[in-house]
């Protein structure tokens, strides 16, 4: 990863002094850039930080469009659009809640499989040997 100064052109002119940072995947030889006008104070790391955590919230917005009907909204006005946003995030937030209370309880059901099953390791590596 490497980070240098940039100045984009503006109407054929040096712009605002911004950190163009190049990071570079190990195992995929992939390179991506980051453009941000985050101060010179600001560690690299945490700008690859909120870079790759992108991801994450590019997640949550794709969960809330097939989950709880983010994207079905046909509203002529500001409060119904805002309505619709504040319904749908407390719906996902619930989801969440409820799927993470749940998934605690997972390892209690486990231990009530059958003895000898590690949820069917075996088995597959029997398969595939």
């Amino acid at each position: 990863m490497r980070e240098t100064r940039f100045f984009p052109n503006e109407d054929g002119a040096p712009g605002k002094e911004q950190r163009l940072v190049i990071a570079r995947e190990v195992l995929t030889g992939e390179v991506k850039y980051f453009l941000c006008e985050a101060p010179a104070e600001v560690p690299l790391a945490t700008l690859l930080f909120v870079a790759f955590s992108r991801w994450h919230v590019e997640r949550l917005f794709e969960d809330a469009k097939g989950e709880v009907g983010f994207d079905h909204f046909e509203v002529r006005c500001y409060r119904s659009l805002m309505r619709h946003l504040v319904l749908t995030a407390m719906s996902l937030y619930f989801l969440c809640e409820q799927t993470g209370r749940l998934r605690k309880k997972k390892p209690e059901l486990d231990a009530l499989a059958s003895p000898g099953c590690d949820g069917g390791a075996t088995r597959w590596g029997e398969i595939l040997s």
